[in-house]
């Protein structure tokens, strides 16, 4: 966190994306949809953070706004939120549960069969139907914290009426996971992207990979954590090079 002390204020303000809270998210989420410059993103969100008044905000010399910018640089890089801040999201009559952080309880047909093609749609068309479809993916959650693949399609009615702010928010906490995860797997995923294909093998052919040469047990792997087929699939492809290193 930093610390900034000025006149009789003193106070602290995040200095990454795990230092912010719900209200920062949802309100930093409305900014990234705006078309404002840096700098004026920058002084509005510094506000934000501060809680200075405006009339006082503006009397700060010049000089320490220039300070301000350099702290305030992890906001114009990729997006490393991993906590989820939203786990429980309420609208009308509906309420939409949220994954674990770092999307532990995530699945792996959640993850490659609905919030991939999702994520990866919606840069592609910009269209708000990719985005309600993946926060409808990453909110398919019981009270139990478990995915209900039913709940996708049950959401999206529900999901439409929802604030755009947190559907961004949603957004921003995906990609920190999924570049934590392209990070964490770089064998499978050839390069770090924020945007673009999950990974270089095909959905089915991952599960063809996974199931042990078993049609039976496709649904297992479906159903299976992500991290865990992740570093199965990972084990497996290392194995594989090896072996032909070796030819």
């Amino acid at each position: 966190m930093h610390n900034l002390k000025y006149r009789t204020y003193d106070v602290i303000y995040p200095s990454c994306w795990n230092e912010i809270n719900k209200q920062q998210l949802l309100f930093i989420s409305q900014l990234y949809l705006s078309e404002m410059g840096q700098e004026q993103f920058n002084v509005i969100a510094m506000q934000n953070f501060t809680k200075i008044k405006w009339q006082d905000f503006f009397e700060i010399p010049q000089e320490c706004f220039i300070e301000f910018d350099k702290t305030l640089e992890w906001m114009h890089k990729s997006s490393e939120l991993t906590v989820n801040l939203l786990p429980i999201v309420a609208c009308k009559d509906e309420i939409f549960y949220g994954p674990e952080d770092t999307i532990l309880n995530f699945t792996f047909e959640q993850f490659f069969g609905h919030t991939e093609p999702a994520f990866t749609n919606y840069f592609k068309t910009n269209k708000i139907e990719w985005l309600d479809y993946l926060f409808s993916s990453i909110y398919s959650f019981n009270k139990n914290k478990e995915f209900v693949l039913k709940k996708i399609d049950k959401n999206i009615s529900a999901v439409k009426e929802l604030p755009i702010k947190y559907k961004q928010a949603a957004l921003l906490y995906y990609i920190g996971c999924r570049d934590l995860i392209t990070n964490k797997f770089p064998s499978l995923f050839k390069k770090k992207r924020s945007v673009g294909k999950a990974s270089d093998m095909h959905y089915f052919q991952m599960v063809e990979n996974l199931n042990n040469k078993n049609l039976a047990n496709n649904e297992k792997v479906k159903k299976s954590n992500i991290w865990e087929a992740l570093t199965r699939l990972d084990a497996m492809l290392k194995k594989s090079e090896m072996l032909k290193s070796r030819k």
